[in-house]
């Protein structure tokens, strides 16, 4: 385990120290893992598989562009790695850059039919959930894009009628449809077939998230996901938790969720915007209660004052898929309008608290009274 073993790997002890690297990150011990990950490649610069390990864990914690970095490294020793384009198509998917996702997986379809073999599972599936996706944010396409997404699934399934990956998509096409508890007992049987397989449960968690009488099994089982899989570092499944809390009208969890994939990812602007998003809606929670205290209205000032910042840094940012910086403007506008209408709300509270405090005064002269 010390540095200078890293000057002693050789054909002999690669093997012993790659795998000690493997138990590393299976213990979340990343930086063991990534020193000996390193420590191989320094002096065998074709092992690819410690590049994949270490974009693997760089994509586990959040780390985008550095999961990138090491996938193009293996690249760089073999062009057509089918492992490591699916890796980086995923990551281009995960931040629905669908052009760059497609282009991975296609050339790894190409790769399998230039050399007569069959279609990669992986890419088929991953093309799958891809169409599958992109028909939500292109109305005009969805219909051929569900469709393109159906057919990727039933021919993954046709070669492998066991296919619990390709199940789980077929079942998320069910859900989509309105058959919610049909898809539901379909992922809940897919859940026990692949206890080891997160989208599984994922997806279940997006089914009861989408019923609101089952938002508060969405959470535990968000909350689960991220403990199980993730060592609670997925910015993405924190998001989904947030969204969840949100929908169970939990705002300040919610915000204070959205927090923490922030600090795993701070560059992604969804989360930025959502924040201000919960901060708004506590503010306006606040404003709308018939009695409040001056610390309920000096609170919910603070809000929409910091959530009119986060929109109009949003709303003057880069163009980006992740939020529409108009609805950014927007919100930046209403923050400001609720704003000006605040101290009527903050005059009100302090007439209500000079009330009660008239009230109490009343009352202790009168106990006074009476025991005279």
């Amino acid at each position: 385990e010390n540095d200078s073993t890293l000057e002693e790997f050789s054909d002999k002890n690669i093997t012993i120290s790659y795998n000690l690297g493997r138990l590393y990150e299976d213990q979340f011990r990343y930086e063991d893992a990534s020193r000996l990950y390193k420590g191989i490649v320094k002096q065998h610069p074709n092992y690819i598989d410690c590049f994949l390990r270490l974009g693997i864990m760089a994509r586990d914690r959040g780390l985008r562009k550095e999961a990138e970095k090491w996938f193009g490294e293996t690249l760089k020793v073999d062009p057509d790695n089918k492992s490591a384009l699916c890796l980086l198509g995923r990551l281009y998917a995960q931040r629905e850059s669908w052009k760059g996702a497609q282009d991975n997986f296609e050339k790894v379809l190409g790769i399998c039919e230039k050399t007569r073999v069959p279609p990669d599972t992986y890419a088929s599936l991953s093309l799958a959930d891809m169409y599958y996706r992109c028909s939500f944010t292109n109305p005009e396409k969805k219909q051929r894009f569900f469709d393109h997404a159906f057919s990727f699934y039933k021919k993954v399934l046709k070669r492998e009628p066991k296919n619990l990956y390709a199940a789980n998509g077929m079942a998320v096409m069910i859900g989509e449809r309105g058959h919610l508890p049909i898809s539901q007992e379909y992922m809940i049987q897919v859940r026990e077939a692949a206890s080891d397989y997160p989208e599984a449960w994922e997806n279940l968690a997006h089914i009861y998230a989408a019923q609101k009488h089952k938002i508060t099994e969405a959470i535990k089982l968000y909350q689960k996901i991220n403990a199980k899989f993730y060592n609670n570092q997925n910015a993405r499944i924190l998001l989904h938790l947030a969204k969840a809390y949100y929908d169970a009208k939990r705002l300040s969890e919610s915000r204070i969720t959205l927090l923490k994939a922030i600090h795993i990812d701070a560059n992604d602007p969804s989360l930025w915007f959502n924040v201000a998003l919960c901060l708004q809606k506590e503010a306006e929670e606040i404003l709308s209660k018939p009695r409040k205290s001056i610390a309920d209205v000096e609170k919910a000032i603070a809000s929409l004052k910091e959530a009119e910042r986060s929109f109009n840094n949003l709303a003057e940012g880069k163009p980006s898929i992740k939020y529409s910086r108009r609805k950014a403007k927007e919100h930046a506008e209403y923050c400001n309008l609720a704003l000006s209408t605040t101290q009527e709300h903050l005059e009100a509270a302090k007439i209500q608290e000079k009330e009660e405090e008239e009230r109490r005064r009343k009352k202790k002269e009168e106990r006074k009274e009476e025991r005279r």
